[in-house]
């Protein structure tokens, strides 16, 4: 059975990312060239196998995301009650086919997220949400809004080397679900496979080809899709994937973590996992 994947193009998909800033904030602390060659969030990969919740999985992913960098911790949070909600707050409750972006963003905001033992994958589709897991995840929403359309290149590299995560979605291709660990470069002929749908991931950090500094993108296809369940993404591709308006492109911002501290990555020595 082939791996699900889930994002919806509701009417109001452009107009959701349309509706942000689009000049960015930076917050980079140092210059590109000052950079290590790679970092990606130490986060493990994980399936959604053949239900069409890709955008839950985007979405607890930026949460695991800025969990980690702002902790160090690494705690799973649950794709399926991150799915239901944004099928809730889309208005697509009741059956297994995908949501809207819209959703998704509204319920990071409204009732947050909750890890994953609260509310584990399901053997088949249920929108039953355990209360503890409702209860949990209100104390760990997304902070305001979203940061800005970063559908430009440079406010990508820019989101991502202050190690800030980028909720991702666009055309899934046959190509594309066949990449493995000597395939794992995003390039243009990826894109021109049989087109099977939209899918969201999200940008987890960058590493280097051929001297350019491009985004890492984790999937949740499981760990043998690209190299460990994560691909890079080539400037050439990232062109490619921009001139579908459909494309998604978010910078995702502060959550209300789970741990009091915060990392002081400054003076941190630990670089993530490398590919």
């Amino acid at each position: 059975m082939p791996d699900g994947l889930g994002l919806h193009i509701a009417p109001d998909h452009l107009a959701t990312i349309e509706r942000f800033e689009t000049t960015p904030i930076s917050f980079r602390l140092t210059e590109t060239n000052n950079l290590t060659p790679q970092w990606m969030s130490d986060i493990p990969c994980r399936s959604q196998g053949s239900f069409s919740c890709c955008v839950g999985g985007g979405l607890s992913g930026c949460f695991e995301h800025r969990q980690f960098v702002e902790t160090g911790d690494f705690i799973r949070h649950s794709m399926w009650q991150a799915y239901i909600e944004s099928q809730r707050h889309g208005g697509m409750l009741g059956s297994d086919n995908g949501a809207p972006l819209s959703g998704a963003l509204k319920a990071a905001g409204a009732v947050g997220v909750s890890v994953n033992d609260l509310c584990p994958m399901p053997s088949g589709y249920t929108t039953k949400i355990p209360q503890a897991a409702i209860d949990d995840a209100a104390k760990h929403k997304h902070l305001g809004d979203v940061a800005y359309d970063a559908r430009n290149w440079d406010r990508t590299i820019d989101w991502i080397t202050n190690k800030d995560p980028v909720l991702f979605g666009g055309i899934w291709t046959s190509t594309l679900g066949e990449m493995n660990e000597e395939d794992w470069i995003i390039k243009p002929r990826h894109l021109n496979g049989t087109k099977r749908g939209y899918h969201c991931t999200y940008l987890c950090g960058w590493t280097t080809i051929g001297g350019i500094l491009v985004p890492l993108m984790r999937n949740t296809h499981g760990e043998r899709f690209g190299k460990k369940g994560v691909v890079a993404v080539s400037r050439e591709a990232w062109d490619a994937y921009m001139r579908d308006p459909y494309t998604v492109c978010l910078a995702f911002g502060d959550i209300m973590e789970r741990e009091p501290k915060r990392r002081d990555w400054a003076t941190e020595s630990r670089s993530g996992d490398s590919c």
